[in-house]
């Protein structure tokens, strides 16, 4: 399978009654390398992106989302949205920040996996293993038994055995020390070279290496930053248009 090299956001707006939060038109997401990472200060809209692409938006909000993925419109979909609406897309998958929702509390953690899992796609166990949560996938582990941190970690490996092809990490790492931090990107990066898989991050620490891309966002735009010039706007539109 050929690696899409970008998302374009055609038209996205999401709403909270008359006020606007995020709108952003012929936006582009670089993703020709493996992570594309997003910088930007708390409360501008990263968490809310991650989500809409996602097809998924908190009670109370709406909106629309106009999206391609690859520069031929491949996998193309557009949708209203609207809350408790989840996974628009077959492409995009998202983990959220705080993954305590993640997983029920009746069911085993693995029948939870197997359940997510398509047919062609890794076994839970082959991701598991180097995040050091293998051991969580036995037939009698369930989530209250479990740390925030290996939470964290298992929702990374359900979102990349249940499909996709972008996964859009909400700041996987926030929670995690320098250790399981550094097994947490490596697991991406590894995900990129088995599956083919493409990673966008959000995070407020550097993410450094070759392999990374980097991006800043407004509500209204999203701006690209090389690693050797300053930034270059991407097309957005004013907040309330």
């Amino acid at each position: 399978m050929i690696s899409p090299s970008e998302i374009t956001v055609r038209r996205l707006r999401l709403r909270a009654g008359h006020r606007t939060l995020l709108a952003l038109d012929d936006a582009r997401l670089p993703i020709e390398k493996p992570l594309l990472v997003i910088h930007a200060p708390s409360g501008t809209g990263k968490s809310l992106l991650f989500r809409a692409l996602c097809g998924y938006v908190p009670r109370g909000l709406a909106g629309e989302v106009d999206v391609a993925l690859g520069s031929n419109d491949e996998a193309v979909y557009a949708s209203a949205l609207h809350r408790e609406t989840f996974h628009v897309s077959r492409n995009f998958r998202y983990v959220a920040q705080s993954s305590a929702n993640t997983f029920s509390p009746f069911r085993s953690l693995r029948r939870q996996m197997l359940d997510v899992r398509r047919t062609d796609g890794p076994r839970p166990e082959e991701i598991a293993g180097p995040l050091g949560v293998a051991r969580l996938l036995a037939d009698d582990v369930y989530s209250y038994e479990i740390s925030t941190g290996q939470t964290q970690r298992l929702a990374f490996v359900r979102a990349v055995c249940s499909g996709g092809r972008v996964l859009f990490c909400d700041e996987i790492t926030s929670g995690l020390d320098p250790d399981n931090e550094a097994r947490m990107l490596d697991a991406c990066r590894q995900a990129v070279a088995d599956l083919g898989l493409r990673f966008v991050i959000s995070s407020h620490r550097p993410v450094e290496g070759v392999d990374v891309e980097v991006c800043t966002l407004s509500p209204t735009t999203i701006v690209p930053i090389a690693k050797d010039a300053g930034p270059r706007p991407v097309a957005g539109q004013e907040i309330g248009s």
